[in-house]
């Protein structure tokens, strides 16, 4: 073992310093504190997201196919403009475990957050931050501040817009809308009911939001913060620019916050909040009509109903059988496919499975959503079998939860692929 782990290391290590010829040199990021005393690294948290210092310490025991993804992608990257095309065909398959280090740079990338060009990074995560604590002020901060100093002729009971007392106590309705779900979002994994890491990022308004804003809004607790406290104030932002919040979102939100804020660069830890956000606004805008909103309903009706046609016609044309039989025991595929499409599959998978696919689905650079259907065709594939056994409870139950069917996710991409390469769908 130990023969194996010094030839993985050899191999990285020789990888790496091909590709960043300054990481041969160390000494160029150290400094002497004194004669005899211990040789320190400085750490630049810019300087190391964009030279991907931080990738090189996870690349020192891992497997030879690792290895060579993670040279592979970090030569993409050096390139003046980083070629979408090549990063996604990379990583088509998945990123595995031993390559997550790549994850968060890459979705950012693939979500158009992170520019192609490098030297717009910085600028872009600075001025997002600044952008995202102003909000937080804007729409969380200052309405508890008003609240404290309401207008003269203002009370209670007053309804008006311009009113303290009703801003309050309709963001009051919201938040706890939002964080009804956000409590209950993954919650067999655990981990968005553990204390938030990184709540130093609202350190400058850390006193004023532990003292009034969790106090009123939350009413429980102000000396912890659970990640699931981060989710439900970016979906209160969120809601608050955009109008509207829909049970679902939490989902999305969810899995883009769990990958940001695991990640190994420890700025881009410090920025998850602040990337999620964004994030979650850019993913929204691809798959706004997945959702049913009050004012959008019927065109979100129609849209989703148009995917599971699409869906069903392929079936109907290649798998009479299937489509005859769904079609005898009454199965009406809104009851599992509405859902399926509208929280991007996040619901049916474990989330490790479900990053995965996510993976996949944000390599898509045409149409994420037409590739949603692609997914739904794949999955009823490797059901198949169980689904032609079945009468209705059996099949409903087996579609309605695709956790517990054992379905592995890699074998559900390489069908997607196929599928998009055989049918066009229209």
């Amino acid at each position: 073992m130990d023969q194996k782990k010094k030839k993985k290391d050899k191999i990285g290590k020789k990888i790496i310093e091909t590709i960043f010829p300054f990481m041969s040199n160390q000494k160029a990021n150290q400094q002497t504190i004194g004669q005899g005393e211990q040789v320190q690294k400085k750490v630049d948290p810019y300087m190391d997201l964009c030279q991907f210092e931080y990738i090189y310490s996870s690349m020192k025991s891992v497997s030879e196919g690792s290895i060579s993804i993670f040279s592979e992608w970090l030569k993409i990257m050096q390139a003046d403009l980083i070629d979408l095309n090549k990063l996604s065909q990379l990583i088509i398959n998945g990123i595995n475990d031993e390559c997550k280090a790549l994850r968060g740079v890459t979705w950012r990338i693939l979500l158009g957050y992170l520019t192609p060009s490098k030297k717009q990074w910085i600028n872009r995560l600075e001025t997002n931050k600044k952008n995202y604590i102003a909000l937080v002020d804007e729409h969380i901060l200052s309405t508890l501040r008003n609240s404290k100093q309401p207008a003269q002729n203002d009370h209670p009971l007053n309804r008006s817009k311009d009113s303290s007392y009703n801003n309050r106590f309709e963001d009051f309705n919201l938040w706890q809308t939002i964080e009804n779900d956000t409590k209950r979002t993954r919650q067999r994994e655990g981990f968005f009911h553990i204390e938030n890491q990184e709540a130093s990022l609202f350190e400058d308004v850390k006193k004023l939001y532990i003292q009034d804003q969790v106090a009123i809004l939350r009413l429980k607790r102000v000396d912890i913060e659970y990640n699931y406290d981060v989710l439900t104030r970016i979906l209160f932002i969120y809601t608050k620019l955009n109008g509207q919040y829909i049970q679902g979102m939490n989902e999305l939100v969810a899995i883009l916050y769990y990958c940001f804020v695991n990640d190994d660069s420890t700025l881009l830890r410090s920025q998850a909040e602040v990337d999620t956000f964004f994030c979650f606004t850019i993913l929204l805008s691809q798959f706004r009509y997945n959702f049913f909103s009050k004012d959008e309903a019927s065109i979100c009706n129609g849209f989703i109903q148009n995917k599971i046609r699409v869906v069903q016609e392929i079936i109907k044309k290649h798998d009479f059988r299937l489509y005859d039989h769904m079609l005898k025991i009454k199965i009406d595929p809104k009851l599992f496919m509405s859902k399926w499409f509208m929280t991007v599959f996040t619901k049916e998978f474990k989330l490790y499975d479900t990053i995965i696919l996510w993976d996949h689905i944000l390599c898509e650079l045409d149409d994420k959503n037409e590739l949603l259907n692609y997914i739904a065709l794949a999955i009823i594939h490797w059901l198949r079998e169980d689904l032609l056994k079945g009468e209705f409870g059996e099949v409903i139950t087996i579609l309605q939860n695709l956790e517990n069917q054992k379905l592995k996710v890699i074998q559900l991409i390489e069908t997607t692929l196929m599928y998009k390469k055989q049918f066009k769908l229209k």
